[in-house]
């Protein structure tokens, strides 16, 4: 990757050094007097653990603002338990669609859908309409199983491993999705557009090692969402049309429900 060693504004060519000082002003005599200490970049508390970054984007008096496990409510022990911290960025893309971000995160969170939508791709690999919800505060995790999963009938316990023969996803509350795969992982963060039925998701891969496996993963990956977000801009479309007033779910959408009732408390929360 690439080491920066300053950041310059494009407007007026300001810049400032990693930690956020402002260290060059062109033309600086017109601001004699300035106090260059205090026009620094604005901080952001920010975290590190379980090989991943948080932010927050309200401004903060500290960097130790983010409590992150208090934050995962108990999932930070299944996401260092996978090893992601041992694993490096590989490759991201951003996709936008005309769908509310809500509905871009929906189609992570049910099993319903794949034996239909699905059927020509990753289908065949899952067990039909099965997967297992658990909930750590406003967080998901939802465990889509594989067929090979049976092959552990025949191995002692001790020897069973989870990871190889399912797709474990993760919704780090609320718009980042985190999915462990057998070999790499993948991360998804997903944001509002300008407009309320429009967003853009940044698309990443993480694995162990660099090879040029992980751009026909990516090739791949987004083949199967590709799917998924273009019905969804279709039930984004029938949405706006202000014909459909209620949606159902069904008793194995639990998922769905926590998703949608933790940012219905979140909001009256703020």
């Amino acid at each position: 990757g690439h080491t920066a060693k300053l950041f310059s504004c494009p407007y007026h060519a300001w810049s400032y050094d990693t930690d956020g000082r402002l260290v060059a002003i062109p033309d600086d005599y017109g601001f004699e007097g300035l106090d260059r200490a205090a026009s620094g970049l604005v901080a952001l508390p920010v975290a590190e653990k379980y090989g991943l970054i948080f932010v927050t984007p309200a401004p903060g008096d500290d960097n130790n603002a983010i409590d992150i496990d208090a934050m995962l409510a108990g999932l930070g022990e299944d996401i260092d338990s996978y090893g992601i911290g041992a694993m490096a960025h590989q490759e991201t893309r951003v996709v936008r669609r005309r769908m509310n971000w809500k509905l871009m995160s929906d189609t992570f969170w049910e099993a319903y859908h794949i034996k239909v939508l699905h059927a020509q791709n990753v289908a065949p690999l899952f067990v039909k309409n099965l997967a297992i919800f658990d909930a750590f505060g406003r967080n998901t995790r939802y465990i889509g199983v594989r067929k090979s999963i049976e092959k552990l009938r025949d191995l002692p316990q001790e020897k069973w491993d989870l990871i190889p023969h399912t797709t474990i996803l993760m919704n780090l509350f609320p718009n980042t999705i985190l999915v462990m795969q057998s070999d790499h992982a993948e991360i998804y963060r997903i944001f509002p557009e300008k407009h309320a039925g429009e967003s853009v998701v940044a698309v990443s891969v993480l694995a162990p090692a660099p090879s040029p496996k992980w751009s026909r993963t990516m090739d791949l990956l987004l083949g199967v969402v590709d799917q998924d977000f273009t019905l969804g801009e279709g039930i984004q479309h029938n949405f706006e049309s202000g014909a459909i007033r209620k949606v159902m779910y069904a008793r194995y959408e639990n998922a769905l429900e926590h998703f949608h009732r933790s940012i219905r408390e979140a909001i009256e929360e703020s």
